[in-house]
């Protein structure tokens, strides 16, 4: 790996846990995962072999939460659509639009599912949830926003390249994942 790029330490780090036997992969992991603590490296090996972002454990509970609710079956497409946007914000180097986009595209079909509206787009659920006066001005006014957001920046026919910054992509995934959970337990 002479002359190779620092980041490629991290598909070192999958290579070599691939190799390890059985029995010392979770040796193995806690070791990983203690070095890149050490270094204050935001990733962690986990028990299938991926590196993952460590999140603030309140962020991570709610990206599991979110993950744990879609696992039902009439959710099936906003769960795949989600897992490819932790995918994506998971892989090195990041894909923040992809990241964005499919994970916007969970709260769009989760909302979609919730309202029995399968051919809506999220403005037209927003618009029922309105009429239906099921959440707060301000809740609403939040989830309108983030439509904006998601419309300006990452979905379908933009005109300007992907600018938002790291922050920026934690925000959406952090408001995307609290309205996937708004969405299921209305």
């Amino acid at each position: 790996m002479v002359g190779a790029d620092w980041q490629r330490f991290y598909d070192l780090i999958i290579r070599v846990a691939a190799e390890i036997p059985q029995s010392f992969q979770a040796e193995y992991r806690q070791i990983v995962n203690q070095l890149l603590g050490v270094y204050r490296i935001a990733w962690e090996l986990d028990d299938t072999d991926h590196l993952r972002r460590v999140l603030p454990m309140a962020i991570s509970i709610q990206v599991e939460t979110a993950f744990l609710e879609l696992s039902q079956p009439r959710f099936s497409a906003a769960l795949a659509s989600f897992q490819h946007g932790m995918a994506a914000y998971n892989d090195r180097p990041q894909r923040e639009k992809d990241a964005c986009k499919n994970i916007f595209d969970a709260v769009e079909a989760t909302a979609k599912e919730i309202h029995q509206m399968p051919t809506a787009t999220f403005g037209s659920v927003l618009t029922e949830v309105r009429k239906a006066q099921s959440l707060s001005t301000e809740t609403l006014a939040s989830l309108q926003k983030l439509w904006e957001l998601a419309n300006s920046h990452f979905r379908h026919g933009l005109t300007k390249p992907f600018a938002l910054k790291p922050e920026e992509v934690d925000y959406v995934l952090v408001s995307c994942c609290g309205a996937i959970l708004l969405f299921v337990r209305m």
